[in-house]
């Protein structure tokens, strides 16, 4: 930089020597004395009056450190100025910029350059006079922006402060952030924004050559987040940018779930588990994940139980790889399930997500049993009627009921009846020790008229098989039963 700065002074002086016969030494800021800017460092610049027989313009001189160079301007008594690249040929790079700004802000101009190459920068004021600075970076942002070790999001899935100080309060009204996707990840980074303090704001993402990478990602209040496909093992830069001053959260993450939100402990089967939802509004993405791994049956029942929330549940399912699986289902209901044909022993992630708040309850089971049923607790012996009754979730209960028995014939009859003079309709579902359906039947009785039963036929004698009855009207007693021959119950 100092022999760049030796020889512009060798040649002005020599050019001036072989115009004008005389040797004086030119005003540094001329055309041929120009000022040597080093890159993130402020240069003072000033146009004064031509009639104090100077120019009304100013020379600087750099070397292009980026393929589209930025120039920042940081308006001192000026507010508007003319700003012009030229290159080594003296050929003018593009076309003159007009830029206008108030006092201590800081705007900006860009060429497309040749990194390493020499270009000087003419700036003039049309007529008016006044101090400014400038300033090229070797990095897209203001040189008071620049990111520091502060600025590292290296920490995948976890929360980072971060604050914008408008200029009018000594600040950038920017601030920049870097981040190294690490090797092996899926491809898939999720960069989430939470606002504080501060509302809309916008963030712009670059590769390590600073070319952008898709749109503008803009949030008003609340959380929110923005996925994007990235290369693996590679440098990238976060930028973010608002009119207002404020507190935010940033942070970085290799799985669509809030930082430090990431689940890592499997849910247990047969097993409630309670969640909670807040409304992106309140500083929540307004979703919650969990992770179980499949157990050793194919199908999987998940079930959603609502609490203290009001407004629909809505269930996704995807697999270790973040694929969607099967169709959501939604939970309109206060207990709701759905099946899923899942590979046995696979990790398997579920989604939890509303556009309400409050609390709910969530699980998984082989049998499409609700969570924490005793699915042996009503044994039925052969012959024999055993009570039963179903309450309503909306009065504590599940809204269905288990029974069990061990084959004793490869036929066996199941038997239903009510004790109420109204009919009670019920289906019963058959499932075998392998937690298979075996058969599904709708039974209907009206006390003291007759009875209702239906033939289960190819079971395996001395296996287990479990009775699921729904849809008896709610509250009312009914009684079950089993025979090997079609003959009502005698007990």
């Amino acid at each position: 930089m100092y022999i760049s700065k030796i020889r512009n002074v060798v040649l002005g002086l020599l050019l001036v020597i072989v115009e004008t016969g005389c040797f004086f030494q030119p005003r540094e800021g001329e055309k041929n004395f120009p000022i040597d800017l080093i890159s993130n460092e402020w240069a003072n610049g000033k146009i004064v009056d031509s009639s104090e027989d100077k120019n009304e313009e100013q020379w600087f001189s750099f070397e292009a450190a980026l393929s589209v160079q930025l120039i920042y301007i940081k308006f001192g008594t000026l507010d508007r100025i003319y700003v012009s690249l030229y290159d080594s040929n003296n050929d003018l790079v593009g076309s003159e910029q007009y830029v206008r700004g108030k006092s201590g802000e800081v705007q900006s101009c860009s060429w497309t350059t040749n990194k390493g190459e020499s270009y000087l920068i003419k700036v003039s004021a049309g007529g008016n006079t006044g101090t400014f600075k400038l300033c090229f970076t070797s990095f897209p942002a203001q040189p008071d922006a620049q990111p520091d070790a502060d600025s590292n999001l290296q920490k995948y899935n976890e929360w980072k402060t971060g604050s914008i100080i408008q200029p009018d309060n000594g600040g950038t009204g920017e601030q920049w952030f870097v981040f190294n996707t690490p090797a092996g990840f899926s491809g898939q980074t999720y960069i989430y924004f939470k606002c504080s303090t501060i509302t809309d704001l916008t963030l712009q993402l670059y590769d390590k050559e600073f070319n952008k990478i898709g749109d503008d990602f803009n949030i008003k209040k609340g959380t929110d987040k923005k996925n994007y496909s990235l290369s693996q093992n590679e440098e990238y830069y976060i930028k973010v940018f608002s009119k207002k001053s404020g507190q935010y959260w940033i942070g970085v993450t290799d799985f669509p779930a809030e930082p430090e939100r990431k689940p890592t402990d499997n849910i247990e089967s047969d097993k409630w588990i309670n969640g909670s939802i807040s409304i992106p509004s309140k500083n929540s993405s307004g979703e919650e994940w969990f992770v179980f791994e499949a157990p050793g049956k194919q199908t999987v029942h998940i079930y959603i139980k609502r609490g203290t929330i009001t407004e629909r549940l809505e269930v996704s399912l995807f697999d270790k790889d973040l694929n969607t699986i099967g169709n959501s289902f939604y939970s309109d209901e206060l207990i709701k399930n759905q099946a899923y044909e899942l590979i046995p022993d696979e990790r398997y992630y579920i989604n939890v997500s509303s556009e309400g708040e409050g609390t709910y309850s969530l699980g998984y089971n082989v049998l499409p049993a609700v969570p924490g049923t005793d699915i042996k607790k009503n044994e039925l012996t052969e012959d024999c009627w055993k009570n039963g009754k179903i309450i309503n979730p909306k009065q504590g209960g599940t809204g269905e009921q288990w029974f069990y028995f061990e084959a004793t014939s490869a036929s066996q009859y199941i038997y239903f009846k009510g004790w109420t003079d109204k009919i009670l309709h019920a289906r019963v579902y058959l499932y075998n020790e392998d937690c298979e359906l075996v058969k599904m039947t709708e039974l209907s009785h009206k006390y003291l008229f007759g009875d209702n039963h239906d033939i289960f036929n190819s079971l395996i004698i001395g296996s287990d098989y479990f009775i699921k009855v729904t849809d008896v009207n709610d509250g009312y007693d009914y009684s079950i039963a089993f025979t090997s021959v079609e003959e009502i119950p005698s007990e």
